[in-house]
């Protein structure tokens, strides 16, 4: 629905998780999509949502979710809040158990704590307007709340001197090594799925089945949303990166990485390349997709966080998912079973994860 596309692209926090292929993403795990407009129908509209919309397992409850939106200029008081009523209504029409939303709306630049923390006043007037409302912070957190973004405006050259010098040298490092990144064919795919994998088991997180990246990355590079890039030695893959593109933003969505000739740094070299393919397609920032709740070196995020800070990036802290109980009591009952359920999920991914590596 490249029609749709258009209309939200322009829109304020547009994003590639609130367009027609992310809708076409989240169909076969059963999201139902509604695409909302304020003023409905208008072709140039203030504000956009895409809603998805689901049951809640076997039961006959369904939740309403936006994701990373809705996109709405959030320094206009009137018209986040009619965009926020309006998703209210439809969401009680549709009986659903709540609406969740996690805009892409800043709190906050820097880490907390730092001289580099600087307050955003919007971001701070919203979420106290979510609290006085009836809207809640979310325990399930979909999305990142806080992630690193490089500013891609400035030249290459001082993109690579407002690195630290430590990530400087591993790029010039793995250039040196023999490194060579290109971009992975459609064919390559289940075998850097096989690396995701490797990386899940060692670095301990959670990745879905092979059938579900394989409709994400076949969605997105057939509308020229998406690239994979690809680091080899020797003719080897050691790691590779996924790059989403949309709006002003390129977003680094997936890492993957093999044991084998870590020491050449190749994912250094892989981060850099994203970042002028980027600035080739003139987007103006790299997201890194992610960054630590709690910046501690307690933090689950804390290396990870390291290795995307010596890029020279700014961390940026968002609002986070806010979810508006339409049943407050149902809702009660959802949270305090959600967490149980997700636990369980989790070991099932683990233990699948595992059996396709024993393989």
């Amino acid at each position: 629905m490249q029609a749709w596309n258009n209309i939200i692209i322009n829109l304020p926090g547009a994003t590639f998780l609130q367009t027609e292929e992310w809708a076409r993403i989240k169909a076969p795990v059963g999201w139902i999509p509604e695409y909302l407009t304020w003023p409905e129908g208008d072709t140039k509209p203030f504000a956009a949502a895409l809603m998805l919309t689901r049951s809640a397992g076997r039961i006959s409850i369904s939740v309403s979710y936006v994701p990373r939106g809705p996109l709405v200029d959030w320094s206009n008081p009137a018209q986040y809040r009619k965009v926020l009523d309006g998703l209210i209504d439809i969401a009680r029409k549709k009986k659903a158990l709540l609406i969740k939303i996690d805009p892409d709306l800043i709190i906050a630049r820097g880490i907390p704590g730092t001289p580099s923390e600087r307050i955003d006043p919007t971001g701070q007037e919203v979420r106290d307007y979510l609290k006085k409302t009836g809207w809640r912070f979310s325990q399930d957190q979909i999305q990142f709340r806080n992630t690193v973004e490089i500013d891609l405006t400035a030249p290459e050259e001082t993109l690579l001197a407002r690195m630290h010098q430590k990530t400087r040298y591993n790029i010039r490092l793995a250039e040196k090594k023999g490194v060579t990144v290109s971009e992975a064919s459609e064919t390559e795919w289940e075998g850097i799925y096989r690396l995701y994998a490797e990386t899940a088991a060692r670095d301990g997180f959670i990745i879905r089945p092979w059938e579900y990246y394989r409709q994400v990355w076949t969605t997105m590079t057939s509308s020229g949303m998406a690239t994979c890039l690809k680091a080899e030695v020797d003719g080897t893959l050691v790691s590779a990166i996924w790059v989403i593109f949309f709006g002003k933003k390129a977003h680094y969505l997936y890492g993957m990485s093999s044991n084998l000739h870590r020491e050449f740094m190749p994912n250094h070299l892989l981060q850099w390349k994203g970042m002028l393919l980027a600035k080739s397609k003139e987007k103006t920032v790299y997201d890194l997709w992610g960054a630590p709740d709690d910046f501690s070196d307690n933090d689950r995020l804390s290396g990870v966080f390291r290795f995307k800070q010596g890029f020279g990036g700014e961390v940026v802290r968002t609002l986070g998912a806010w979810d508006y109980p339409i049943n407050p009591v149902g809702y009660r009952l959802y949270t305090s079973v959600l967490p149980r359920v997700l636990d369980v999920l989790r070991r099932r991914s683990r233990q699948k994860t595992r059996r396709l590596l024993e393989n």
